[in-house]
């Protein structure tokens, strides 16, 4: 009986050691199926983070496609108020008709503009008499004529009181024949041009 007995205990080891065995494989079962279902509820909610990010980005580009197009009629607007403000100063720079009006069309727009050329023209046409007058007085302080800004359209001072114009510079022996040119003064705040300077 003891043998029975003995067979008996063995054979409720090896039960209990298919018992557990069977247990821990259950448990991996389970452990796996579970984690099975984590990696989907987990592929799930990337996915649909990844339709948001989408979508983000889908409105991201509508929104940029729009805001493009206003960025280009802003700057078509822009340079079409560029250009009536273009003519409306060069308009106002040819009524008045002066070297201040056309320098400072020419400052503003440069002289790639299209109406420098007339600018330069018409400051021509504003100068065209010629003669000599004295700029600073022979002490070398006393200025008859302070500079102007400078401007492309050329070189241009103001008169600080009447002066006359000559023929030639007085007391230089390059102009021996040099005198006050008849009928002819610069009067006071009057503009004139400099094209050539003698000391």
């Amino acid at each position: 009986m003891s043998e029975i007995k003995d067979k008996i205990a063995e054979i409720n080891r090896v039960a209990r050691k298919s018992r557990t065995i069977n247990n821990i494989l259950w448990l991996c079962i389970v452990a796996l199926v579970g984690f099975s279902f984590y990696l989907a509820i987990m592929a799930i909610d990337a996915k649909d983070e990844a339709n948001k990010e989408r979508t983000k980005a889908e409105n991201l580009a509508v929104r940029n496609d729009s805001l493009r197009l206003v960025a280009v009629d802003s700057k078509q607007q822009l340079v079409d108020n560029i250009n009536a403000a273009r003519e409306v100063l060069w308009e106002n720079a040819k009524s008045i008709n002066s070297s201040d009006s056309y320098s400072y069309y020419v400052a503003i727009y440069g002289e790639d503009d299209p109406n420098f050329v007339q600018a330069e023209a018409a400051i021509k046409a504003l100068f065209k008499e010629e003669g000599y007058v004295q700029i600073l007085d022979s002490d070398g302080k006393t200025e008859f004529f302070k500079r102007k800004p400078d401007s492309p359209l050329g070189i241009f001072y103001e008169a600080e009181g009447d002066r006359n114009v000559n023929t030639g510079v007085l007391g230089s022996s390059d102009f021996p024949n040099a005198r006050n040119r008849a009928n002819h003064s610069i009067q006071n705040n009057q503009v004139v041009m400099i094209l050539e300077k003698y000391n």
